[in-house]
């Protein structure tokens, strides 16, 4: 059975094909269209896929939407929306809306939806609506290879709920309990990169890399009166702070929090010690609301395992914090803990639901090198049409160590590109993490960014232990966590290293990426160290590179010293 999965709510639309139970394509819509978090039907992503894997229209069995816009109609009566519609097609949404309401009000489970269309030939046309955090929770679950697990999604809202947690056994799912909107540590958490001068859904993680530079104890007492426990021990948002039902206005606080917290930040103002310090206190408020949650979960699980989804899990420096729990053996965050990733999570639900045959194989489900690859002749067909210099190499990872070495910044652009937001030695730019002046360069030269943004230490597996504390233990492929470095060997590395000792790390094995294994390798073999500098192949405010032509072009407009795409090495 052939299933593409769709996600067209909130940031980053996106398409994944699942075949039999196998992931064979994933996407984002703006990696295609070069528009930075392109929020729109996928339907460019949904034709590349197609393209790619041979199949038409016409071969696909079943559409899975991760969004069930059934659970809003049976929440919320909107007669003008229902008795006067202005085109005929609304009335798909118009009818259920006049009926789902006079249900059972207490019927608590809107799982999914299906439509379906019938044509000629006995051809079917079905789309299946998953709700919005089932497919956060299928996503981490049947990725994670656990035969059963507690499972947690936390992020700003879904269809009418925050967060759920539940259990996953024998390929199914079951929620257990929910949070309504508008009471969202997502939200809250928005709302604070909103103060700060941020977009809210796009750059959260810009805030917590903020909050290293911070003290929390200025303003902790402060943060904390946004969002609390209620009795039940689950938060509740004091609305009060709060203007994110106004879609229409600039910000998302009200005047209370100005009077809380002061003028907020405008985005093009300079970043005080004050803006550092409030990001410190709702890191914190954000790790202890999550904390206690998992708390609350594990008392009422006798489970060894436990699967995190949801926008919030891309916090690595909270996931790091969940991991030091130790309340869980087991815990698995996949690549893509965000709404990108319910494109694949509907996709695996639909099939463990309706493919019969489907053979999950959490081995290669894991994989996040789901996108576009490449080969040597189609790159090359590129770099003519363009009248690009280049010489064709064999050994691509020593030459690409020794540019590193020798203080150059590389565009590595090899193999299928990535899924998610984070570069995992696919579309990359690398650099020698042991010159302290290449963080700032980087942002300033190449990236055009804040200079207290952080880069990732992507180290050999193997070497972990040596750099890392508790790094036998430590197993973080996609950059999902934050861990302290030793602070014997952190003045080895200083351009991987943040404020607070720790760095965003990416594992890197051999059986998952040969060739970005290799080039450290060669890297460590040259100078010792088994860590190279790993950020996303992009310009800010632009998405990460997916074809040739992108990679020429980020290349030629930034700071970027080398170019290596496929056995193509090009130089300024």
């Amino acid at each position: 059975m052939k299933i593409i999965g769709i996600h067209n709510t909130g940031v980053t639309s996106s398409c994944a094909l699942v075949e039999n139970g196998k992931l064979s394509f994933a996407v984002a819509e703006e990696r295609i269209t070069r528009s930075k978090y392109d929020k729109y039907f996928p339907i460019s992503s949904i034709k590349k896929c197609l393209k790619y894997s041979k199949l038409d229209f016409k071969d696909i069995d079943i559409f899975a939407v991760g969004w069930n816009p059934a659970k809003n109609i049976a929440l919320r009566t909107r007669p003008g929306f229902s008795e006067w519609v202005s085109y005929p097609g609304y009335r798909f949404s118009s009818n259920p809306n006049n009926l789902l309401p006079n249900l059972n009000r207490e019927i608590k489970e809107y799982e999914h939806t299906l439509q379906e269309f019938n044509f000629k030939k006995n051809k079917k046309l079905k789309i299946v609506y998953v709700n919005h955090h089932t497919a956060h929770l299928a996503h981490a679950f049947f990725l994670s290879g656990f035969n059963k697990s507690d499972l947690l999604s936390i992020d700003g809202y879904g269809e009418a709920s925050s967060f759920v947690w539940g259990r996953g056994n024998a390929k199914k799912i079951v929620v257990d309990k929910e949070q309504e909107y508008p009471h969202s540590i997502g939200e809250f958490f928005s709302t604070i990169t909103s103060f700060l001068g941020y977009t809210a859904y796009k750059d959260e993680w810009k805030v917590m890399g903020m909050s290293a530079y911070g003290k929390y104890k200025k303003y902790y007492s402060k943060i904390k009166k946004l969002i609390k426990l209620d009795k039940k021990n689950i938060f509740l948002n004091d609305l009060n702070y709060f203007n994110y039902f106004n879609f229409d206005s600039k910000y998302r606080f009200s005047n209370s929090l100005i009077e809380l917290l002061g003028e907020p930040r405008e985005k093009n103002d300079k970043i005080i010690q004050k803006h550092f310090d409030i990001a410190s206190a709702a890191q914190k408020v954000l790790e202890e609301l999550v904390l206690n949650l998992i708390i609350k979960l594990s008392k009422k699980s006798k489970n060894n395992n436990l699967c995190l989804s949801g926008g919030v899990m891309m916090n690595s420096v909270l996931n790091q914090k969940i991991h030091d729990l130790k309340l869980y053996k087991n815990i698995y965050i996949p690549y893509s803990p965000d709404d990108q990733g319910n494109s694949i999570g509907a996709a695996l639900w639909a099939s463990n639901m309706y493919d019969k045959k489907n053979k999950f194989s959490s081995k290669q489900l894991k994989i996040p090198y789901t996108g576009r690859e490449f080969s040597n002749f189609e790159i090359e067909r590129q770099l003519k049409i363009f009248k690009v210099k280049y010489n064709k190499v064999s050994n691509i990872a020593k030459i690409g160590a020794r540019f590193i070495s020798e203080g150059k910044i590389i565009g590595w652009f090899q193999g299928k590109e990535e899924f998610g937001q984070r570069a995992l030695g696919n579309r990359s730019i690398l650099a020698d993490p042991r010159k302290s002046s290449m963080k700032d360069k980087i942002n300033l030269a190449v990236k055009f960014r804040e200079s207290f943004r952080p880069f990732a230490p992507a180290i050999i597996d193997e070497y972990k232990k040596d750099y890392f504390v508790n790094g036998e233990k430590i197993n973080s492929n996609y950059m999902e966590r934050t861990e302290k470095f030793i602070k014997k060997v952190a003045n080895k590395v200083p351009s991987v290293v943040h404020k607070d000792l720790t760095g965003r790390l990416q594992t890197v094995k051999k059986k998952d990426n040969k060739i970005f294994y290799d080039l450290i390798d060669e890297f460590r073999k040259i100078t010792t160290i088994p860590i190279i500098l790993n950020t996303s192949f992009n310009l800010n405010n632009e998405p990460i590179v997916g074809e040739p032509k992108d990679a020429l072009r980020t290349f030629f407009t930034s700071g970027l010293d080398v170019l290596i795409i496929g056995n193509f090495v090009i130089k300024k």
